[in-house]
């Protein structure tokens, strides 16, 4: 949802009207900032859908596609923009015969390896779990939904994964817009999200720090570690003596042992639930970010010009590791092997 709203600023900072379409449960992300940037003059409109699931005992986030298209027919759009899994909006906007463009959240070279795996099965002749191979034929394919569509849309940007970028196009003869990095179009001294800790207040002690002296840590809200191993992760960054920065979820903070926040209140700052990200990358007195290598967070990392490190838990985070630790040299990993949902190392 956050390049979402990125790109739906970018469009309209072209003078292009943007009309967001998502549900009731997820307007309250949305209707502030577009709200505040309609007030800068940039014409982004917010259209709920309802959706009919709970009377047909489905779960709310079935039965899109009909109020959709009711909403298409009323709106008359010229483009439809759409996650690249809804691959039922490809029939919905050849309907209406509107080029529907798809978003892709992560990155190109993500893209090329989790499809060169999908298609070559390199990993068929491992022996075991944590054996390694060599994934082929890279930049290679990608799946039904770019196929078919007119096209996709990637939050990236060229200089970035240029190898990449001149395959997916020229190679495979791929439609694609790498327009990232989106959140440079954001006000960033605005979060999105209610934090624990003013924004001023976080700035005033980043002030108060030297220059590329903080370690800022933050895996998210997805990512779920251990107790054990936060605990780690707390006596290590403790007994280092390094300063840092250190968002935590509300609703996993058990590993916080007795004192621990009184130890450590001149050399760093825990914040709870959402952070400024983007304002505190930006800062000069960050000097290294500890990341699990969510492509949002990885593409604010690298655009900040912060050396990482790494700790990928699921999905393509790990595919982005490579990015940062192999391709770009830009990060050193954890060691994290194992996909999973509550991580190990």
């Amino acid at each position: 949802m956050i390049p979402t709203l990125d790109m739906a600023k970018l469009v309209a900072s072209r003078g292009i009207k943007a009309t967001i379409i998502t549900t009731p449960l997820n307007e309250s992300v949305f209707s502030k900032a577009i709200q505040r940037n309609k007030h800068s003059g940039f014409e982004i409109d917010i259209h709920l859908i309802k959706f009919r699931a709970v009377e047909n005992g489905l779960p709310e986030e079935s039965m899109m596609q009909e109020p959709l298209e009711q909403l298409i027919q009323e709106c008359r759009p010229n483009c439809l923009v759409s996650d690249l899994f809804f691959l039922w909006t490809i029939d919905t906007a050849a309907k209406f015969n509107i080029p529907r463009l798809a978003i892709h959240g992560t990155s190109f070279f993500a893209l090329c390896v989790s499809e060169s795996i999908r298609l070559h099965k390199p990993f068929k002749n491992v022996s075991s779990d944590s054996d390694t191979f060599v994934v082929p034929n890279l930049p290679h394919q990608i799946k039904e939904s770019g196929l078919k569509g007119y096209g996709i849309i990637f939050n990236s940007f060229y200089e970035l994964e240029q190898d990449y970028v001149e395959h997916y196009t020229k190679v495979l003869g791929r439609k694609s817009w790498a327009i990232g990095p989106s959140f440079v179009v954001e006000d960033k001294t605005e979060s999105r999200k209610k934090s624990s800790i003013d924004k001023h207040d976080c700035m005033k002690w980043l002030d108060s720090k030297k220059s590329s002296s903080i370690v800022y840590i933050c895996f998210r809200s997805i990512a779920n570690f251990t107790a054990s191993q936060m605990c780690e992760l707390a006596m290590g960054i403790e007994d280092s003596g390094q300063d840092f920065i250190w968002v935590v979820r509300t609703d996993n903070e058990d590993w916080l042992t007795e004192g621990f926040e009184e130890r450590i209140k001149e050399k760093g700052l825990i914040i709870r639930g959402w952070a400024p990200q983007v304002l505190i990358l930006d800062h000069k007195a960050i000097g290294a970010f500890v990341t699990h290598c969510g492509w949002n967070s990885t593409l604010e990392g690298i655009s900040a010009v912060l050396p990482m490190v790494t700790w990928p838990v699921f999905a393509e985070q790990f595919f982005n590791e490579k990015l940062v630790t192999e391709v770009l040299r830009t990060g050193v990993g954890v060691g994290s092997v194992k996909w999973q949902k509550t991580c190990s190392v």
